[in-house]
């Protein structure tokens, strides 16, 4: 297990938490991404590489109804451009954003075209320079080849930070934590279910029957009441295998820099090939995330913990039980 400091230092905590007070996300559900107000703003992007991943940010477009946003190799021809999920496209109160997520190290150039008219129109795109994605440092126990899990990657994305080609990705965000759906096997003989709601998604997976790899990416504030429901009083969402290090191959994590779960924790047991990464944790109810028993390959990195809600325990209010591992 290894935990690293995200890199809020790069823009500061204090704008981070400022604009939660005032950003507004929408995530779009038709092919017409985030909507655009007409207006004489001229399509001024950046962008810029990360690791396994990569931004483009810009302001509106005259008459635009929406963005589509994507992705390739730098030097890769521009026929090999991927379409960015709708999901990963949001506004904010003065610019728009797109994050490509899961690319391995490397070059790569993000475009983004506005639909004008109804259509897209390359005419008016915004085509990034050449973006440097780096590596993350998998150098921690979670990589051990002692692992039951060694070789396989952690949670939904193989070792080269690109998502594992059978993962199913669900989207969450305050709106749609109790609705997101998911196609889980829950029969002995292979048969599977949509299970509804975000913890429900994951207490399916407790049958041990589906091990396959699944992706669940938070945008934005998700807070306790937002949830269909939580399965750990104490701590809040439960990740939870059938038995002793069971393969659950699941990742949670935040897209963007602004996505954080508030009023409640994650408490992990029993599970194998876990990841939890680029989100904050505030006001936890006991601790943000707790590996409480029999877990293994719990991989925990680029993660923002603050204090939590002060318990019976003193030391609680200076921030102890932020990691807390059985």
């Amino acid at each position: 297990m290894k935990a690293n400091i995200s890199r809020s230092a790069r823009k500061g905590w204090a704008w981070i938490l400022a604009a939660l007070m005032v950003v507004s996300v929408i995530i779009p559900t038709t092919i017409s991404t985030a909507k655009a107000e007409v207006g004489t703003v001229q399509f001024n992007g950046t962008a810029e590489g990360w690791l396994e991943s990569a931004y483009a940010e810009w302001t509106a477009v005259p008459n635009a109804t929406g963005f589509a946003a994507y992705v390739k190799k730098a030097n890769d021809a521009d026929s090999s451009y991927v379409k960015l999920d709708n999901e990963l496209i949001r506004k904010y109160p003065t610019y728009f954003r797109a994050d490509a997520v899961g690319l391995a190290a490397g070059q790569y150039v993000m475009k983004v075209v506005p639909y004008i008219n109804g259509a897209l129109d390359e005419s008016a795109a915004f085509v990034s320079g050449t973006l440097d994605v780096k590596a993350n440092d998998r150098s921690g126990s979670a990589f051990s080849s002692k692992s039951p899990y060694y070789g396989k990657g952690v949670g939904a994305y193989n070792n080269d930070g690109t998502l594992k080609s059978d993962a199913q990705v669900v989207y969450v965000t305050k709106d749609t934590a109790k609705t997101v759906k998911a196609d889980i096997i829950t029969g002995k003989n292979g048969s599977s279910e949509t299970i509804t709601g975000f913890q429900s998604i994951i207490d399916a997976k407790q049958k041990g029957l589906d091990t396959r790899p699944l992706d669940f990416r938070i945008i934005g504030t998700i807070e306790k009441n937002d949830l269909d429901h939580i399965s750990s009083s104490a701590e809040g969402l439960q990740v939870k295998g059938k038995n002793a290090y069971s393969e659950m191959n699941m990742t949670i994590e935040g897209i963007g820099e602004d996505a954080q779960i508030k009023n409640f924790g994650i408490l992990c047991r029993n599970a194998g090939n876990v990841e939890f990464r680029n989100f904050g944790i505030m006001l936890c109810m006991d601790d943000s995330l707790s590996l409480d028993t029999a877990n293994a390959n719990v991989w925990i990195h680029n993660m923002d913990l603050f204090y939590g809600s002060t318990g019976g325990d003193a030391d609680q209010a200076k921030g102890d039980g932020t990691v807390d591992i059985k």
